[in-house]
């Protein structure tokens, strides 16, 4: 009934609350993307990260990386990411058909992740691959909660709650930074730390659920 309701009102997701104990008790997906550009209209994912998070542990050994073959390519972007156009081993379809099958039904973390989000979607939607994840939950936004008892970005300074600048005051150690792997890696730790935090505290997960049948 309610997922036709928000099929009618054209809604894709839902602001939700998550308390701790909920969220241990499933496998949960941290990932990043590393991109050609900041359009996901017209750019492209050049590798993807999926680092599963069960009962607070990072699951190393199960995690997922794949570098994606791209048309476009980007010599600046080269700098900041360090991929060459030589090192790409996967085509795009298969790429993302490997990388959703893990995200697909769970939730997903990420830092800022509402961008990988819908980079994901635009670049399945293109393939017709079904991208259809339980929701997503911000680190960023964690952590603002933490702070300010809301979600609300209004007034903040976002230099402080850039992934680099969480990691220093949580003391995680980022390394190759700028990198699908290494972002999901100090994420996932960041993650974890705000678990705890938010477990000690009594404070609910801010998140949004995806409305499965909704307008694409």
């Amino acid at each position: 009934m309610m997922a036709w309701i928000y099929r009618i009102l054209g809604l894709k997701s839902i602001s939700v609350k998550i308390d701790t104990t909920h969220i241990d008790t499933e496998e949960n997906m941290v990932f990043d993307l590393e991109t050609t550009g900041l359009d996901a209209r017209k750019d492209y994912i050049l590798e993807a990260a999926v680092l599963p998070v069960v009962k607070r542990k990072l699951l190393i050994y199960d995690s997922e990386y794949v570098r994606i073959q791209s048309p476009s390519y980007d010599p600046h972007s080269a700098s900041i990411h360090g991929i060459l156009r030589s090192e790409a081993e996967t085509p795009e379809i298969d790429a993302l058909g490997k990388i959703v099958s893990r995200l697909n039904s769970r939730w997903i973390i990420g830092h800022h992740v509402k961008f990988d989000y819908t980079f994901l979607k635009n670049r399945c939607r293109v393939h017709h691959i079904d991208f259809l994840p339980k929701g997503i939950i911000d680190t960023q936004r964690m952590a603002v909660k933490l702070d300010t008892g809301t979600t609300d970005l209004t007034g903040i300074s976002s230099k402080d709650y850039t992934l680099k600048a969480l990691c220093q005051r949580f003391s995680i150690p980022m390394e190759d930074e700028h990198t699908a792997a290494g972002d999901t890696l100090a994420t996932a730790l960041l993650y974890v730390k705000l678990l705890y935090i938010f477990s000690e505290k009594k404070l609910l997960i801010p998140a949004e659920k995806v409305i499965q049948n909704a307008v694409a």
